[in-house]
């Protein structure tokens, strides 16, 4: 069964601890680091350790990330919620102490617990339960306690959800509570009735078609990325590229909201290489005397990561570096080679990406 993932730093673990036992009183199972104290690194033990928690996070459907000045600045807290976000995880942030967010969690609503007076535990339990009613299939799912059933009884005793049909738009529209509360009416279907349902429906287009995509948006793996590797002389050519690609429907991972320099910045940058589809490599003169974007394509090449160069400034004897000497390349130095150019590596992406489930539309 999927877990709940707590985050925390050492110094944080009252906090860590007083969540695990809300969570565990609401039925949910939890799975918490209890190391007192840090791996030795270089070690097999901290190889062994790191996977351990790859896997444990791998296996949650959520991450709780306690935010404090300790945790802010606690490498492996950092790498928990990158490597979660990275694999498509949801993350959500619980502040006990008042401090700035990281850059990449600041577009997700945090949970405030930081009044006595007023703690954000239904909250938790409530953001909690609909996340795992959408990644737990209906069979498996359950209402845990000081959850609210009552509107999942009556909607499910309503008109709104005797057809399959008006479930899936339901499910499909914008609006939070209809979800959560179409969510739970099906968990709470008779399954047979819910399958002679289904096999009715199915013979219909109208009905098919935006059901079985509906199962397809929770069935999928998470999409994989692609790596943008570049100087940061190059960031407005980097940024043309990663909006006009994620325009095209790719995904793009970079390093913009990292601080280079950071302890946890390099642990992304690996985490993201290896999770990745494909690696760009921005080509261009300072790119090639760049000892990072050197060490990203080495990283690349380790983890038989396919890499597709891109020329974007600069000859080609001065932006080639020697790695990449006999591979071919797209140029894109100039605007007419850049609009003739991009379709065909998104065709090219498409290709590289298709392996792991993944549709580019162009």
């Amino acid at each position: 069964m999927a877990h709940v993932y707590i985050s925390y730093a050492p110094d944080d673990f009252e906090y860590a601890e007083l969540v695990q036992r809300r969570l565990e009183r609401a039925n949910f199972t939890v799975w918490i680091d209890t190391s007192s104290t840090e791996v030795p690194a270089g070690t097999l033990a901290a190889k062994d350790w790191r996977q351990e928690i790859d896997e444990a996070i791998r296996a949650s459907f959520v991450v709780l990330t306690v935010i404090t000045p300790r945790s802010r600045t606690f490498e492996y807290v950092s790498y928990e919620w990158m490597f979660a976000l990275g694999v498509g995880i949801t993350v959500i942030p619980l502040v006990f102490q008042q401090t700035e967010l990281p850059q990449r969690l600041k577009a997700i609503q945090p949970l405030d617990f930081t009044n006595p007076r007023r703690p954000a535990w239904s909250l938790l339990l409530e953001r909690v339960g609909v996340i795992q009613n959408r990644a737990v299939p209906a069979t498996a799912q359950h209402t845990p306690h000081g959850a609210d059933g009552s509107k999942a009884a009556t909607l499910a005793g309503s008109g709104q959800a005797r057809t399959l049909i008006d479930l899936v738009d339901i499910i499909r529209s914008g609006d939070y509570e209809k979800q959560r509360d179409a969510l739970m009416a099906l968990a709470e279907l008779d399954p047979a009735a819910l399958v002679r349902l289904v096999q009715n429906a199915l013979k219909h287009d109208d009905i098919r078609i935006p059901f079985m995509q509906v199962l397809i948006d929770r069935t999928l793996p998470p999409p994989r990325h692609v790596f943008l590797s570049y100087s940061r002389t190059d960031t407005p050519l980097m940024c043309k590229l990663r909006d006009d690609l994620r325009h095209a429907g790719v995904s793009v991972w970079t390093d913009e909201s990292l601080t280079p320099g950071d302890p946890s910045w390099q642990l992304a940058i690996q985490n993201a290489i290896e999770i990745a589809g494909c690696v760009i490599v921005m080509l261009s003169p300072d790119s090639a005397k760049s000892e990072w974007v050197l060490a990203e394509l080495q990283y690349a090449r380790l983890r038989k990561v396919v890499i597709v160069p891109v020329l974007v400034r600069g000859h080609e004897t001065q932006a080639i570096p020697m790695a990449l000497i006999n591979w071919q390349w797209l140029d894109l130095r100039s605007e007419a080679l850049y609009i003739k150019g991009l379709p065909q590596l998104v065709t090219a992406l498409d290709g590289y990406l298709r392996k792991f489930n993944v549709a580019v539309v162009a």
